[in-house]
């Protein structure tokens, strides 16, 4: 399925948002998902699915001062 990262067009093997933060290492505690310009909660993360062409940002938390 192709779907985009970040801006970054990708090819991947399943459509689950929880798996594919998973394959990427990235700490769900720790993100604010955005799928088609929609906030995804993140107690829902682990039963969204993907849709081809569908576009996600992965929004970081950072802190400084």
């Amino acid at each position: 399925m192709r779907i985009t990262i970040n801006g970054t067009p990708e090819c991947v093997e399943t459509n689950s948002l929880i798996t594919i933060l998973q394959q990427k290492n990235i700490n769900p505690d720790r993100v604010v998902v955005v799928i088609n310009d929609a906030v995804i909660q993140q107690e829902q993360y682990e039963t969204t699915q993907l849709a081809e062409c569908d576009c996600v940002e992965v929004l970081h938390f950072v802190s400084g001062g």
